[in-house]
């Protein structure tokens, strides 16, 4: 198979698809797209298309709190209350330090434990923000990593606070606008104007257990930013994959931490770094990267290390298999490589 084909095995032409980029270090970056963002004007999908990047929004998150510590704004080993007063320090033990919201080790709940069965009136900024001061009091951070979601929009906050202007704001300016994302934006209320204007793709659900029976995915529309939220193309992401590899983004010191395992305080590894998944593969080798999926998509941004090569998969199918799809695109191109 054919990095070239390789879409072609799992999407239709006339049904929801994917946007497949495969990129080699000093190689121009090949791009695949199959399918359509929207069934009802069979507006296809390309590179230039803006998918919900849901939980590989993550990177971002983690590299705009990455600049500001460069620039000394905060200390990464600090308690996060010196910042952000909601997150109160544990009666007995330590308190959250940014570095454990950062790799998943501080012990908050995930407000999204339930996926998409938790209440919507539980996934609102406000509500989030309310029951942080209790969780932060109850919880007991750096025993062991726990994935949740609460880390990212309090990071977020974090942000906000220590720059003076909106997270999506900062973002813009100090990362996707100084590399010319022009596709790349985090969806806040401010921003949200930019759904009627960009080539977007909407997320579709198969009913009909294999026969290809699409609907529409079910809308369950989460205002918090830092988890999520961030939007982008195929064609701005490999943009961005090339830069901060290549240590345009941060620093390289900085970069190594960001792609380093996380441990706990009594000495434990984990395969999670600063907002980015860390993980040694059979067959593939060291992968950095982030997966997301919600309504909308289902997306799969990484880089193996050993080959050198960035492969990005983005579907508007939320059951896409995109791990599947990733790994598959790095087998065809060695293979064309022999």
């Amino acid at each position: 198979m054919q990095p070239s084909t390789i879409l072609d095995y799992y999407f239709g032409p006339s049904g929801p698809g994917a946007a497949l980029a495969v990129a080699a270090d000093g190689r121009e970056p090949h791009f695949q797209c199959r399918g359509v963002a929207d069934l009802a004007t069979g507006r296809p999908i390309t590179a230039d298309t803006v998918f919900d990047l849901a939980s590989a929004s993550k990177p971002f998150t983690a590299a705009a709190v990455l600049r500001l510590a460069e620039r000394g704004d905060l200390d990464l080993d600090a308690e996060a209350h010196l910042h952000l007063p909601c997150l109160e320090p544990s009666p007995s033990g330590r308190g959250i330090r940014i570095r454990d919201l950062l790799a998943h080790t501080s012990d908050l709940p995930d407000y999204l434990a339930e996926g998409m069965f938790t209440d919507p009136a539980d996934t609102t900024p406000d509500s989030v923000l309310a029951r942080l001061p209790a969780w932060s009091r109850d919880a007991r951070p750096g025993l062991r990593f726990d994935y949740s979601n609460t880390n990212y929009v309090a990071l977020a906050w974090l942000v906000e606070e220590i720059s003076g202007v909106s997270f999506a704001a900062f973002v813009d300016r100090e990362l996707t606008a100084p590399l010319g994302l022009d596709s790349t934006f985090v969806l806040d209320a401010e921003t949200s104007h930019r759904l009627r204007t960009i080539d977007g793709a909407l997320g579709y659900r198969d009913d009909g257990y294999g026969l290809s029976d699409y609907a529409l995915s079910d809308d369950f529309p989460v205002t918090t930013v830092g988890d999520g939220n961030v939007h982008s193309s195929l064609r701005d992401l490999v943009r961005w994959q090339g830069a901060l590899f290549a240590g345009e983004v941060l620093a390289p010191k900085t970069l190594e931490g960001m792609l380093t395992p996380g441990r706990t305080d009594d000495g434990g590894s984990f395969p999670y770094g600063l907002g980015m998944q860390v993980e040694n593969r059979t067959g593939t080798g060291t992968w950095w990267g982030h997966g997301g999926s919600w309504t909308q998509s289902t997306t799969l941004v990484g880089r193996y290390h050993g080959a050198g090569i960035s492969v990005v998969v983005l579907s508007n199918e939320t059951m896409a298999p995109v791990e599947r799809l990733s790994r598959q695109t790095l087998a065809a191109w060695r293979a064309s490589e022999a």
